[in-house]
């Protein structure tokens, strides 16, 4: 975009396991071979060569996004809207720019569904069995990066 001013983006990530760092990790990964082959996907708080400032939790990310200029990280939805503008934006694969909303997310999940890692084979069930990763919608107005975690007793 040529009117946004020409400086350094700085990069904000979690120092500490997060399935947010995961799914957003999965996404990447998913999206650019080099970023899989170099980073990979998991909770833990290696980035690999990224030259990125680390931050402990949620609150912690969000101050860095807060108070630092031309920085970029990941949160999850809440905190996203209890904190920052609500004006967030993507631009998906297709080239559409999406807004974050409940609506949006809920189409990538109608769009991909809600499987679970393990579902068809008990083998699966391992530390990646509690989170799902729903990107890359190809429906209209999805929001490409969704993921959830849980939990049951």
């Amino acid at each position: 975009n040529s009117s946004l001013p020409n400086a350094t983006i700085k990069v904000g990530v979690r120092e500490d396991a997060s399935g947010v760092t995961e799914i957003f990790k999965k996404f990447l990964a998913d999206a650019d071979s080099d970023f899989a082959q170099s980073v990979g996907v998991s909770q833990n708080a290696s980035w690999g060569q990224l030259d990125a400032d680390y931050r402990t939790g949620k609150k912690g990310i969000m101050a860095y996004v807060t108070v630092t200029d031309y920085s970029i990280s990941y949160i999850n939805y809440e905190r996203e809207m209890l904190y920052l503008s609500p004006n967030v934006r993507i631009q998906a694969e297709d080239g559409n720019i999406v807004e974050v909303s409940h609506e949006h997310i809920q189409q990538a999940v109608y769009d991909l569904g809600t499987h679970f890692a393990g579902d068809e084979d008990p083998s699966m069930h391992d530390s990646n069995f509690f989170t799902a990763s729903l990107h890359s919608s190809d429906a209209l107005a999805s929001w490409p990066i969704v993921g959830f975690s849980y939990f049951a007793l």
